[in-house]
């Protein structure tokens, strides 16, 4: 079902958000979260789409190894951080701890990847969906 043609006004939220994303996040640590959700949900097209992204920015070897990304050298303080944050909000963990963010982000930015997580989560969970 082509979801985004048939009720464009319901899907135009998303996309905005999408955008914000894109202008408020550093693009080499956004790429590496959609890709880590949509890699946990499970969204074929977005793990394509954002293994794609992710190589602009990243050597493919690391990308290969982002579900390791706690054991692998590949990945600085910072990106294991922000991916395990966005691992334990995508699987609603009660682990999660903005204090943790606070060594790298500000709560300006730890708010903005709150709502870019919120999203992809959402985006592939509508996709799915409708597959």
């Amino acid at each position: 079902m082509n979801y985004n043609k048939i009720s464009k006004d319901g899907y135009k939220p998303f996309i905005d958000q999408l955008h914000f994303s894109e202008k408020n996040i550093d693009p080499k640590i956004l790429c590496l979260i959609y890709l880590r959700i949509s890699q946990i949900n499970d969204c074929q097209y977005c793990i394509d789409t954002h293994y794609k992204e992710s190589c602009k920015y990243h050597d493919p070897e690391k990308i290969n190894l982002i579900y390791l990304f706690r054991e692998s050298n590949l990945f600085s303080q910072k990106e294991i951080t922000i991916l395990a944050f966005a691992e334990d909000i995508t699987m609603l963990q009660n682990n999660k701890n903005i204090n943790d963010l606070k060594e790298f982000y500000t709560d300006k930015e730890i708010v903005d990847i709150v709502y870019a997580i919120s999203n992809m989560n959402a985006l592939n969970r509508i996709a799915i969906t409708f597959k």
